[in-house]
C-alpha cells in the first residue's frame, strides 16, 4: 500500500478525496475496540503518508499563500510577501521550503481561488 501511495505522489495523481476517506477510515478505527493497534499505526502511517504527499504537489503560490496567512501581524505579513517576492531559487533544506513567486503569479492563484469559491458557492448556496 504504501508503494501504491508513493506511486500516485510521484505521478502527481494524489487525490484529496483518497486522503479524505482515508483520515476517515483510521479514524473510525482509532475508535474501534475490535482491531489491533498494529493495524491502526499502519492505517495512521498510511493516511500520514497520503497527506504529506497532497501536500507536496500543492503549488509553491499556494503554500507562500498558507504562509503569509498564517502570519500574525500584518507586519509580519508584508514581511512574508516581501520575502515571497524576493527572486531566488526554490528549493528545500530539511523542513523547510525556500520558496519564491511573482505578484503575477500569486494575484492568478488567488483569482483562481475566488472563482472556484463563487463557483462552489452558487453551487451548494
Amino acid at each position: 500500500a504504501e508503494k501504491r501511495i508513493t506511486g500516485l505522489v510521484d505521478a502527481g495523481d494524489m487525490d484529496p478525496a483518497l486522503v479524505q476517506m482515508m483520515a476517515k477510515a483510521w479514524a473510525g478505527a482509532k475508535e474501534s475496540d475490535m482491531m489491533k493497534e498494529e493495524a491502526k499505526d499502519v492505517m495512521f502511517h498510511l493516511y500520514n503518508k497520503a497527506r504529506e504527499g497532497l501536500s507536496m504537489q500543492q503549488p509553491g503560490e499556494f503554500k507562500i499563500l498558507k504562509h503569509v496567512c498564517q502570519q500574525p501581524t500584518k507586519r509580519e505579513k508584508r514581511d512574508a510577501l516581501e520575502a515571497a517576492f524576493t527572486p531566488g531559487v526554490n528549493y528545500e533544506d530539511g523542513d523547510t521550503e525556500y520558496l519564491s513567486t511573482t505578484p503575477q503569479r500569486l494575484l492568478q492563484l488567488i483569482e483562481s481561488l475566488l472563482s472556484k469559491y463563487e463557483l462552489a458557492r452558487l453551487k451548494y448556496g
